[in-house]
């Protein structure tokens, strides 16, 4: 499967190489959430649920086959960070958002970063060897908005998740 890029910038298979499908992703908005479906969106595999009645963007994760709780995901107002919590809300990490700078994740120890939130539609995670980890690409041409997810088998697919859902949080909440 050979993926375009308007923006000019590398097709995913080129940057990652033939990935298994567990590591292929897509995060559809939806009235109250998100579905996370598998590589050919023929199943739903997590759900995520928006708690609107508190000020900070707030969402739990559940996977839908066992029906559990498997982490939660934070916006802290005044930093731009997303607190990303595990299913015993232990934290596990950080992704920090802000303007003109680089997309910091924080996860597991190791840092990764993505190029500026400017007007970008596709976020490249690189670790400190420059080795791509994460690739979130918004759909352009889409009545929700939906994101393609890829991710190394490094990288914990919950964690991936909370990327894409903190990417759209912050664009949606229109943080400077």
């Amino acid at each position: 499967m050979i993926i375009l890029s308007i923006s000019g910038m590398l097709p995913l298979t080129k940057l990652f190489g033939k990935l298994p499908d567990r590591n292929h992703l897509h995060c559809v908005q939806t009235t109250k959430g998100y579905n996370i479906l598998n590589h050919d969106k023929s199943e739903e595999l997590y759900h995520v649920m928006s708690k609107t009645a508190t000020t900070r963007g707030k969402y739990r994760i559940r996977e839908v086959k066992d029906a559990i709780a498997v982490g939660t995901i934070s916006r802290e107002q005044i930093q731009n960070e997303y607190i990303m919590f595990d299913s015993q809300d232990l934290e596990i990490g950080k992704i920090k958002i802000k303007r003109g700078k680089d997309i910091e994740l924080v996860s597991s120890g190791n840092t990764y970063t993505a190029s500026d939130i400017g007007r970008a539609k596709r976020f490249d995670f690189l670790d400190n060897d420059k080795k791509y980890v994460i690739s979130i690409d918004k759909k352009i041409l889409s009545l929700k908005d939906e994101y393609h997810i890829m991710f190394m088998d490094e990288i914990n697919n919950v964690v991936a998740i909370m990327v894409a859902i903190a990417i759209d949080d912050y664009f949606h909440q229109g943080i400077k």
